[in-house]
């Protein structure tokens, strides 16, 4: 068992054969928790953030199995277990696409933390590299929209659907995602970048009328049948249904466009910006709705990092920019 006493500073290891000069440096830097597993799912690098996260010091160890080795169990969005297994022996079969999922554990005083787990393998050319899991922790996300989604379909103040209708929407077409080449269903996550220095220097009362008159244009820009719906706060999505990738470049431009023109509130001009991350459905696409919107949520984050004003298509991340997050 091991304790925060006696605990090593920086990262956590164990004896491995793997080549770990520059990657411990580099992982143990990160804002994010992260841990590097074998393929057969031994824990070998863990650096603070993560054995903060999971009280990896405070654990009874029965092997170095991760996460089951330390008495801790994964579920999904839906409540089922995620077998270890699944996660040590995962191969990235897009190059260096991300992989990236949401999951809950229960930690050592009871409460459940939710977590946004990206996985990636760290040499591509190895089929017996080591797996790279990296964790950002959402709990407060998730928490706040399971709040905010509890009351009415729509929301108050855009009129827009909430995100459990968006869900159920994007659960239909999963089940009848378009197989004409070259079109797909498509998901956009859009934030409003800046929008607490807005609150702080308007009010919230002038924030929400700004929030509202930009809501509407982003309504105009999305004709039917595709849908858009309010997230929280600044946060919007849309669905787009059987589009082309010339489609989905045009309404990114029309989102970015719409937004150039200010808005005035009560003779106050006010600028905003949006960052924008899209996540293309394959005909037979195995993630959840949850997952999907995961996804177009990561490379948002991506995009709103980059400075806003930017879009960024979840299929051309790369571990880089989701570490860099």
């Amino acid at each position: 068992m091991m304790t925060r006493n006696n605990r090593p500073r920086g990262l956590h290891s164990v004896p491995t054969n793997a080549d770990r000069q520059g990657v411990e440096a580099v992982i143990d830097a990160l804002p994010i928790g992260a841990v590097v597993l074998s393929q057969n799912g031994l824990l070998q690098l863990a650096n603070d953030v993560a054995s903060n996260l999971f009280d990896l010091d405070e654990r009874q160890v029965d092997d170095m199995s991760f996460p089951d080795g330390f008495g801790i169990s994964f579920h999904d969005t839906h409540g089922e277990v995620v077998e270890s297994q699944s996660i040590s022996s995962y191969r990235a079969d897009h190059g260096d696409i991300i992989d990236t999922a949401t999951v809950s554990f229960e930690n050592l005083i009871g409460q459940t933390v939710w977590l946004e787990v990206s996985r990636a393998d760290l040499r591509l050319d190895d089929p017996e590299c080591s797996v790279l899991l990296s964790f950002r922790d959402i709990t407060e996300l998730h928490l706040s929209r399971k709040r905010l989604f509890a009351g009415d379909v729509n929301d108050q103040l855009t009129g827009l659907p909430r995100l459990p209708a968006v869900l159920e929407h994007l659960a239909s077409l999963l089940e009848s995602a378009p197989d004409d080449v070259g079109r797909s269903n498509v998901v956009m996550v859009i934030n409003f970048d800046k929008l607490r220095e807005l609150n702080a220097s308007l009010g919230h009362l002038r924030g929400d009328e700004a929030l509202a008159e930009t809501a509407q244009r982003l309504r105009d820009s999305l004709p039917q049948p595709h849908l858009l719906g309010r997230v929280v706060g600044a946060e919007f999505i849309a669905v787009l249904q059987g589009v082309d990738q010339d489609f989905v470049d045009d309404v990114s431009d029309s989102i970015h466009l719409a937004l150039t023109e200010p808005v005035v509130v009560e003779e106050t001009a006010v600028r905003l910006r949006a960052s924008v991350g899209i996540t293309h459905i394959s005909p037979h696409d195995e993630r959840s709705p949850e997952e999907i919107v995961s996804s177009a949520d990561t490379a948002m984050y991506v995009a709103r990092n980059k400075g806003g004003g930017h879009t960024v298509d979840f299929g051309s991340l790369q571990i880089r920019d989701v570490l860099e997050d």
